[in-house]
């Protein structure tokens, strides 16, 4: 069972990082429609609303690791 619990925080915790890049990467596009001189709002909402998203699902993921990582101190 610990094999099958650190194989899941492993990916779980490989999942996190790839979804944080990606809420970074979206941040970085906010700010770059945000300095144009006309910014799309209409873009910058739509970006808004997948950083709440990915913010969501970061959370998630953190939960579960730290959910695991109890499993495997007891």
């Amino acid at each position: 069972m610990t094999m099958q619990v650190t194989t899941r925080i492993a990916n779980l915790a490989a999942r996190l990082a790839t979804v944080g890049l990606r809420h970074r990467d979206t941040l970085v596009r906010i700010a770059k429609i945000k300095k144009r001189k006309a910014p799309d709002e209409i873009a910058v909402r739509r970006l808004t609303r997948e950083k709440r998203r990915l913010e969501a699902e970061m959370h998630k993921y953190q939960c579960l690791l730290r959910s695991l990582s109890g499993q495997l101190a007891t």
